[in-house]
């Protein structure tokens, strides 16, 4: 059984919800895929970088059954 963390087709993957902690101390909510998660950390240096370095601890918390 394929798990849908390891899914390689973006339709079959699930968003899920990410409990992002910030530097600055607040903490947010984002709804992402896995693959968009993923591709937003890969890319520390390229568009995603004021999320990516702005980000101090990201941890998933959820995700739709």
């Amino acid at each position: 059984m394929t798990r849908k963390i390891q899914a390689t087709s973006v339709l079959t993957e699930m968003k899920r919800t990410y409990e992002i902690e910030l530097f600055s101390g607040g903490i947010i909510f984002k709804y992402y895929t896995p693959s968009e998660m993923k591709t937003i950390l890969d890319n520390r240096l390229k568009e995603h970088a004021h999320r990516a370095n702005t980000w101090k601890r990201i941890k998933m918390v959820g995700h739709l059954a």
